[in-house]
């Protein structure tokens, strides 16, 4: 809904994803998380305006459901890896990435996104990105 939602958008796909329970009835009998409805550790206004911290992220999915917090620079690359593999070969655990955008030659820099899959013999992932 907003460009500095990319946390939240990232949250809200794994929190339907896992079917985590609390979300509002949207239509029907179907029950939707969705950005606006992340607000426990980060004021929606604030984050509108600046996105959200890693630390902040991880408080947010902490309010909503089990949730392993690893920065970058404490995991090796073969950690990382590992627990690619893992989180791609299951259906009840979600990866979401923090990275910068500039890196990819992208506008803006901070950026969180899902991963949706991990192909072992090219040794590539799938970055689901929130952004338009």
């Amino acid at each position: 809904m907003e460009p500095a939602y990319c946390g939240l958008s990232s949250l809200s796909i794994v929190l339907n994803a896992l079917q985590v329970t609390g979300a509002p009835v949207w239509k029907g009998p179907w029950r939707w998380w969705y950005d606006e409805l992340l607000n426990c550790c980060a004021e929606i206004e604030e984050v509108k305006k600046s996105g959200v911290t890693f630390d902040q992220f991880a408080c947010l999915a902490r309010c909503h459901c089990y949730t392993v917090a690893k920065r970058a620079n404490k995991v090796s690359k073969e950690e990382f890896i590992s627990d690619l593999k893992a989180v791609c070969s299951r259906s009840d655990i979600f990866m979401i990435i923090s990275f910068s955008r500039q890196a990819l030659q992208q506008t803006g820099d901070g950026h969180f996104s899902p991963i949706g899959a991990y192909n072992h013999e090219q040794n590539m992932a799938l970055v689901l990105d929130t952004a338009r």
